[in-house]
């Protein structure tokens, strides 16, 4: 025979299930819900408080999801007027490299130190960098051996493959 505390996992697994289906669906229509649109501005989500009462912000978005590649849209719930509203911020695309391989550059190094070679370097392979910017392999024509060189110690060559 069946007891109610044997039927409760089941009822549990169904809530946890919409509230999972719930976070990759989209938001019923604003009307039918009272969910209010919110464009955002160049300041991003953050822009004032609640559209209704004007509280502020709560430090958090109730949930989150991507709507394109470049956009994240967020639901945002006031704990002070109980009112809902969602908020779209849009996504920076991650630059590439900005010298590809093969391309010809000439290394400019910070003052105080030596001076720079004045023979152009070809970029020879990108490497991944600790400090989170992008370090090149180059190798000069005029040297036998390969250099390690971030971005910011790069100057394109004019007219050079660039």
């Amino acid at each position: 025979m069946a007891t109610t505390t044997q039927h409760r996992p089941a009822a549990v697994q169904r809530q946890q299930w919409r509230a999972a289906e719930a976070l990759f669906h989209p938001v019923a229509a604003a009307p039918a819900t009272g969910k209010v649109r919110v464009v955002p501005t160049g300041a991003g989500d953050r822009t004032g408080g609640c559209p209704a009462c004007g509280s502020p912000l709560p430090i958090a978005p109730v949930r989150s999801r991507n709507r394109t590649a470049r956009a994240i849209e967020h639901d945002w719930h006031c704990s002070a007027c109980d009112h809902d509203w969602t908020t779209t911020d849009a996504v920076s695309v991650v630059a590439g490299p900005r010298y590809p391989v093969g391309t010809m550059v000439k290394l400019v190094i910070p003052y105080g130190s030596r001076r720079p070679p004045a023979a152009p370097f070809e970029v020879i392979a990108l490497r991944p960098s600790e400090n989170g910017g992008m370090q090149y392999r180059i190798r000069s024509p005029d040297e036998s051996f390969e250099r390690i060189a971030s971005e910011g110690e790069l100057e394109p060559v004019p007219g050079r493959g660039a």
